[in-house]
């Protein structure tokens, strides 16, 4: 028996996309290798996180050619960022904590982390879990989000239900 040509086509792609998006899907700006710009901090609230965002400027990780990020917590399960460009010191800040879970993601280090980005790509991973935010994926499972940085904006796409990986720590 034949299907019909829509539903192949509909299996082909479900199970194409079963593995998740990748970073190549969303490629990047070139590596930016000039002087890093002074991060601009002029807000109360980019001053309250002064400590954490110097010191993601002088990290070596960067997102999208010229972006690096910086991260610290906001209580349990909570997690707040800055993306800051090296270029110009412009600092985008997140304003609303995103809950994270206790399964976050291996990144290309191979160190587990609740964001994931990379230099070469503009998409940008957040790890969720937790019966409010992972709506739709299995018990052993955890999603992760989607987003990509255009015009100095997070922009979401989408979630993925990832299978979970208990063994890391």
């Amino acid at each position: 028996m034949k299907l019909p040509h829509t539903i192949v086509l509909i299996l082909i792609l479900a199970v194409s996309n079963w593995a998740g998006t990748t970073f190549a899907e969303f490629p990047g700006d070139s590596l930016y290798q000039g002087e890093r710009a002074k991060p601009q901090l002029n807000t109360p609230e980019k001053k309250q996180y002064r400590t954490q965002i110097i010191e993601a400027v002088k990290s070596n990780s960067v997102f999208n050619g010229h972006f690096v990020i910086a991260e610290w917590g906001c209580g349990s399960n909570c997690l707040e960022l800055a993306i800051v460009d090296i270029q110009n010191g412009e600092v985008l800040m997140l304003r609303h904590s995103m809950p994270n879970c206790v399964i976050p993601m291996e990144g290309a280090d191979g160190k587990l982390h609740w964001v994931d980005y990379r230099a070469d790509s503009h998409a940008f991973y957040i790890s969720r879990c937790g019966l409010d935010v992972a709506e739709g994926c299995a018990e052993d499972e955890y999603q992760r989000n989607l987003f990509v940085l255009e015009d100095h904006k997070l922009r979401y796409v989408h979630s993925e239900c990832i299978l979970a990986q208990s063994d890391k720590k």
